[in-house]
Parts: structure tokens; C-alpha cells; sequence
């Protein structure tokens, strides 16, 4: 079984998993670098499960084990307290980013080794060796393979504000050359990735975009202590939140009504615990996860690094880790007698004073703020029964949960030392974390790898365009139950023009508009030849989707969408006009690119007999083609592709893969120069006659990568042995 959301899991993670390490990905768009893709973790070490049979549940749940244990050890760092470091074990692997992340495999990876960046980091501040500094450099390692490398940016900079708060010139001098050993070390996964992310379309993010899926802050302080009033579920006590107010993954900052309690108790009580970093950590990470409401999301989208991202309610694993070490100096202060039951009462009466604000603006305005809520994001009412605190349990739960926390906290600050003491506080921790984790959406959307299996048709599908090796395009991308889904189909062996990915190269999706969920209507018009040029054979419409969204083009352009019978539950419409994946023109023309561009989406090209180029145009003799000359494809292999050509005179043979470094061409034995034809294809010059063109993709930026790393192995192992 595979726990987690459907389509997270079923078109992302899973495909990745399962679909193996080709460095070059000839089945999804118009090909994509998969080794450069930072969701194939090709290079991460606890990938190496993907070899054993049914692993994938254990990979993912090694995320929350690794999680767990380098909080624990971060806190046992920072104050020595057995105690509290399990406390923050829990509340780290448990909080809500780590639950509503557990569909994304390439985030709760690099999350579950930050605390263990910093745990070597704060090692480091106590004696600065050799071997620490390797230790560091392999932790943050680690972090840069493991995934995503949204986690790693945000890590990085508070480890530069953690440098600047220490503020020692040697430690700094220490903690930049780990960072610059770990990076060392993922070079091989780094350099092919920086190279996929300038050619993507992350490189020309928008502010919108940026700020997307952040957590307003007005339901900042609900999503503190009332996660499910604002969150979603299906199942448990929770009746009335079965809707998704925003993103529920993307916007859960839950730690924990006890872990709040703690945490406050840390970060007032004098116990010789550094714990003004931590604080910081978690109040910045709370403001910045806010995206624009208070500007700051204006600020970061300027920053380098920082703007190739959006949802900034992923700063809730920073949230989660300064709560953590918090909570954690909150329990090391009590058992050390410097905070006392007067604190302890007064850090329960704020969270609790917190609590029944919200509660009062609830149960007072709440028909109000129902209507104002359900607006904002889209709803036409939420229920009726939200707004009363008896009756819903989103409320009064975590208002019974903070009464036993102060019950438990109390009974620690009297038995300080007491065994009993300490793991009734441990367990009440746990059982309030699970009163949010228990319930969220990975345990009700459990799935069976049966959803793996194709729909009864891709067989035919698959039969008809592996000669021209054509391709398939689904519409809308985010229906996984019987349509080829993106990145399933490459499990299935069916070329699709479609990907679900992090990193969608820029100039594909520039001409197709078509991205990892929605495509653009006027693609599907009856006088647009992108689809055509793209060697898009089929349309396949899920039984599931609006049927005037989705049909209404096709339909309108009978002459070129036919449908196809018998081949439900879906609709599966072939395209008249659908090119094979190579052709042969006599004429060019050069423009520059964003002419190129609005040529091609303003319809005013004609792939067929032109080819556009930015640069010199090749030489070749316009003539028209003839019914002699052909461009047929003998073999496509993930990083070959071989075509044999035909021209009665010197013509361009244009095959529609993306043009990427590391591709080169040969005829039959002599090398031949590339070029981008089209804004988004490959082309290549040919003479006269009969040949065999041969396209290679060799990953020089992964070989660049890995003689880094290689490189920095061997100076991890000198200072290993220091």
C-alpha cells in the first residue's frame, strides 16, 4: 500500500521511483534531463532502495525516522536534556509540515536532514576539527541529494544568519568550508541541476507565482492551534472539515498546542540555553511563510536563490524545527528549576488567552468570517456548524489537549526528575501531534500499485504511434484514474507531451501551453499546428472531466480531432494531422527568438515547409520536398535517437525534442552541428542523398559534477583521518 495524496504520489513521486535512471527522458514533453531533475534522486544514497522490491513505503517512512533522530540530537546539542530532546524528536518528525508534506517525498527527505545540519553546526561552534567540519559538509550533503532544492535554499540562509549570531571569525571561516565540502559532495546532482533550472521555467518565475500557496495571515494564529478549523479531513472527529480552505499541505504550521507551551517556556526562562536563535528562527519562518500580506514576499522574490521558488508556506519546516529545540530548552529549564510553576502558569495562560480569542472571534463572528472565509477562497458557504464550538471538534479538541498539557507541564515542574513526570509529558507531546497527524489526508488516501496498471487501451494507443513515435496529450493532466497521466506514462511505455515535474524546460512550455496541469484552450483550435509539429497523435479526455471545458475544441475542429470508438471510458480523439517525430523542410527563415515565439502561438508559421532559427540559417536549396524524400525514426532510446534521411538536395531535418546541452549529432560517421529550430525543437543540416543521422545526449555538466565530487570524497577522507 502507498500512503499519501493520489495525485502527488501517483503522477510525481511514484513515476520517479519506479521509472529508473536514464539521464535523458525521450517519453515526457519533448524529452527532459531525468538524472538533472532533483526529484529522480539519482545520486541520493537511501535511494538505493528503489532496487529492492515493494521499498518505496519504507524510503518514505525513513524520512520521518531520520527526521526524528537528528532533532533529537540538534536538541541534545543545544541543551543537554535527554528529556526534551525526545520531546523535539517527536514535534519535528510529527508537525505539520512533515504530515502534510508526506505525499512529497522530495521535500520531507531534504527536511529530515536540516536538523541535522545544524546539529553538526552546533557541534562545530563547540570545537572546531577536521572531523566536524567533514561531519557538517556530509550532512548538508545529504540535504542537497535528498530532493527538492527548495529546503536546501531556505537552509541555507539560516545558516548564514546562525553564522552571523555567533559571530566568531573562525567558527564562520569553519562553517563555510563544511557548506562548501557538502556542496562539493552533490556537485554530482548540483551542476546538472543548476543547469535544468536556468533552462527552466523557474528561472522566470512571476511574483504571483512566488507568493503562491502562502498562509494568509489571518489564518496564521487558527492554523497555530486550531489546524483542522481552517485544514481538511474526511475521517475522525473532525465532521465539519472536509473542505480545503487553501492548500492543506502547503499551509500546515502545526507543532502542537503543548510544543507552544514549551517552546515559550524556553525562549523566557534564563537556563543558560541559547535559545534567542531558535526563537528568531521560528518567528521569521512564521512571518515569511505569510507570502505578501506583509510585503516581505515582495522582498524575497528579489532575493537570488529565493525567487526561483513559490509556496512560501514551506518556511513551515523552519517553523517546526525553531519550535522543536524550543520546546525542548522548555523542558531542560524546568527540570533545572529555572522556570518554576509561576512561568510554566503564566507561558499556559498566553497560548491559552491565544486560544479563546480565536475561539470567541469564532463562536461571536463566526457567520461573518464563514462567508468571509468560504469567499476568499472560492466557496459559496462553509457549514453552518464551523462557527459553534460544541460542535465542532476542530475546536474544542485542541482546547481539551492544551488542558492536559498544563496538567502534564505541572506535573514536571513538581516532580522535576520523576521518570513518571517526564514520560507523561512525552506521551502527551505525542498525543497531541497525533490529534492533528493521525487524521490528515495520507491515511485516507491510501492506494493500491493496482493504480499503477495502464487503462485498457494504452496498448492501442501505444501500437499506433510507436512507428512515427508519436505522441499522446491528456486533458486535464490531474485525473489519475484511467487517462495516461503525466509521468505514468513513461511506466507504460507511451511517449506523452505532458510532464508533471519540478523543472519544466522553459522553451517547451512556451510553445506547447501545455504545463504539468492545464492547457492553454487555443493549442486545441483547428488552425494551431503546435500539437501537430509535436507529433501529438491522440487527445485522450478522462470520463471524469467537464465535458464543455474539455470537448468544446476538439469538437469545434471535426476536420482535425476524429474520434475514436471503443476505446472508454475516456474520450480518445487522433489528430488528422500529426506529424512523426522527424521531418524534412527546404526553407528557412531567421528571426529572433521572441519573434520565433510569436510566430508560432500567433499561428503564423508552417512547420511543415519552414523552419525558424534564431541564428545564421543553414544552407540549404528551397525547393519543395518530394514524395521520395523521407525522415523515418529506426530507434529511440532514452539518451539515442537514430533517423534515417532522404533528400534529393541539401534539405534540414528537424526532429521536435528538445534542444538541451549535451546532445549532439553525427551523419552517418562525421559530426554535424545542431541547432534550435523552431524555438523549441532540434535541427540539423543534411547534404544531398541517403543517411543515417545519429542525435547522442551526453550529460557533460553530470561528468563536470562528478569529478567535484570525487574530489571532495577524497579531501573528506583526509580529513576523516584527522
Amino acid at each position: 500500500m502507498i500512503f499519501g495524496d493520489a495525485v502527488d504520489q501517483l503522477i510525481e513521486a511514484l513515476p520517479m521511483w519506479l521509472g529508473g535512471p536514464p539521464f535523458w527522458q525521450p517519453l515526457s514533453m519533448l524529452g527532459t534531463p531525468y538524472a538533472a531533475n532533483p526529484l529522480s534522486v539519482m545520486w541520493y544514497p537511501l535511494a538505493a532502495l528503489r532496487f529492492l522490491p515493494s521499498s518505496y513505503d519504507a524510503y518514505e517512512l525513513a524520512a520521518y525516522v531520520i527526521a526524528a533522530c537528528g532533532a533529537w540530537g540538534l536538541a541534545r546539542a543545544v541543551t543537554r536534556s535527554t528529556t526534551g530532546a525526545i520531546v523535539a524528536g517527536f514535534v519535528y518528525a510529527l508537525s505539520g509540515f512533515m504530515i502534510g508534506h508526506a505525499g512529497h517525498i522530495g521535500l520531507i527527505h531534504p527536511a529530515a536532514w536540516v536538523p541535522w545540519v545544524f546539529w553538526a553546526l552546533v557541534a562545530l561552534r563547540d570545537d572546531i576539527r577536521p572531523l566536524r567540519v567533514a561531519a557538517a559538509g556530509a550532512a548538508f550533503a545529504m540535504l542537497a541529494l535528498a530532493g527538492q532544492p527548495q529546503v536546501m535554499t531556505y537552509t541555507l540562509f539560516a545558516v548564514a544568519a546562525y553564522c552571523a549570531v555567533v559571530r566568531s571569525p573562525r567558527y564562520v571561516a569553519a562553517a563555510i568550508a563544511a557548506l562548501v565540502l557538502g556542496c562539493a559532495l552533490a556537485a554530482i546532482a548540483l551542476v546538472p541541476g543548476l543547469e535544468l533550472a536556468f533552462a527552466s521555467t523557474r528561472a522566470h518565475m512571476s511574483l504571483d507565482e512566488h507568493v503562491g500557496f502562502a498562509t494568509p495571515l489571518s489564518a496564521l494564529p487558527f492554523r497555530l492551534v486550531f489546524p483542522y478549523l481552517l485544514g481538511q479531513t474526511t475521517i475522525g472527529p473532525y465532521a465539519y472539515s472536509g473542505f480545503n480552505l487553501g492548500s492543506f499541505a502547503e499551509m500546515s504550521n502545526y507543532v502542537g498546542v503543548t510544543t507552544l507551551v514549551l517552546a515559550a517556556i524556553g525562549a523566557t526562562a534564563r537556563s543558560g540555553v541559547r535559545s534567542g536563535f531558535w526563537l528568531g528562527l521560528f518567528v521569521v519562518a512564521l512571518v515569511l511563510s505569510t507570502g505578501n500580506d506583509l510585503g516581505l514576499g515582495m522582498l524575497t522574490y528579489h532575493v537570488p536563490g529565493l525567487n526561483w521558488f513559490r509556496a512560501p508556506g514551506r518556511y513551515a519546516f523552519e517553523v517546526a524545527l525553531g519550535a522543536s529545540v524550543l520546546a525542548a530548552a522548555g523542558v531542560a529549564a524546568i527540570e533545572r528549576g529555572s522556570a518554576g510553576s509561576r512561568r510554566a502558569a503564566v507561558c499556559w495562560g498566553a497560548v491559552a488567552a491565544l486560544m479563546v480569542v480565536l475561539a470567541a472571534i469564532v463562536t461571536v463572528f463566526g457567520s461573518a468570517l464563514s462567508s468571509a472565509l468560504a469567499h476568499s477562497f472560492g466557496l459559496a458557504q462553509l457549514p453552518p456548524e464551523t462557527a459553534t464550538f460544541t460542535h465542532n471538534a476542530a475546536l474544542w479538541v485542541p482546547a481539551l489537549l492544551l488542558a492536559v498539557a498544563g496538567g502534564a507541564v505541572a506535573v514536571l515542574v513538581r516532580w522535576p526528575a520523576g521518570v513518571a513526570a517526564r514520560a507523561l509529558l512525552v506521551a502527551v507531546v505525542v498525543l497531541d501531534l497525533s490529534s492533528f497527524g493521525w487524521f490528515a489526508y495520507w491515511n485516507s488516501g491510501a492506494f493500491s500499485l493496482a493504480r499503477l496498471n495502464p487503462p485498457a487501451y494504452a496498448a492501442a494507443l501505444r501500437a499506433t504511434i510507436e512507428p512515427d513515435a508519436q505522441r499522446v496529450l491528456t486533458v486535464p493532466a490531474e485525473d489519475v484514474s484511467a487517462a495516461i497521466a503525466p509521468n505514468l506514462n513513461v511506466l507504460w511505455n507511451i511517449a506523452s507531451v505532458r510532464g508533471y515535474t519540478t523543472l519544466e524546460l522553459a522553451r517547451s512550455a512556451a510553445v506547447l501551453r501545455v504545463d504539468s496541469r492545464a492547457t492553454e484552450s487555443g493549442v486545441l483550435a483547428g488552425d494551431d499546428q503546435t500539437l501537430d509539429a509535436a507529433g501529438v497523435r491522440f487527445v485522450v479526455v478522462p470520463h471524469s472531466a467537464t465535458p464543455d471545458a474539455m470537448l468544446a475544441p476538439l469538437q469545434a475542429a471535426p476536420s482535425r480531432w476524429h474520434p475514436v470508438a471503443a476505446l472508454g471510458p475516456d474520450r480518445v480523439f487522433e489528430n488528422a494531422r500529426a506529424f512523426g517525430r522527424a521531418w524534412i523542410v527546404h526553407r528557412t527563415q531567421s528571426l529572433p527568438d521572441a519573434d520565433i515565439l510569436a510566430a508560432i502561438t500567433t499561428r503564423n508559421w508552417d512547420p511543415a515547409h519552414t523552419v525558424l532559427v534564431s541564428g545564421a540559417a543553414p544552407a540549404v536549396d528551397p525547393i519543395e520536398p518530394g514524395a521520395a524524400e523521407t525522415a523515418h525514426v529506426v530507434s529511440l532510446e532514452p539518451s539515442t535517437m537514430k533517423v534515417d534521411v532522404r533528400c534529393a538536395t541539401r534539405c534540414v531535418l528537424i526532429t521536435s525534442d528538445a534542444p538541451y546541452p549535451g546532445w549532439s549529432a553525427r551523419i552517418d560517421s562525421a559530426p554535424a552541428p545542431l541547432f534550435t529550430a523552431d524555438y523549441a525543437f532540434r535541427g540539423v543540416a543534411v547534404p544531398a542523398g541517403a543517411h543515417r543521422v545519429t542525435f547522442a545526449f551526453f550529460p557533460w555538466s553530470t561528468l563536470v559534477g562528478a569529478t567535484i565530487t570525487l574530489a571532495a570524497l577524497v579531501i573528506t577522507l583526509r580529513l576523516l583521518r584527522f
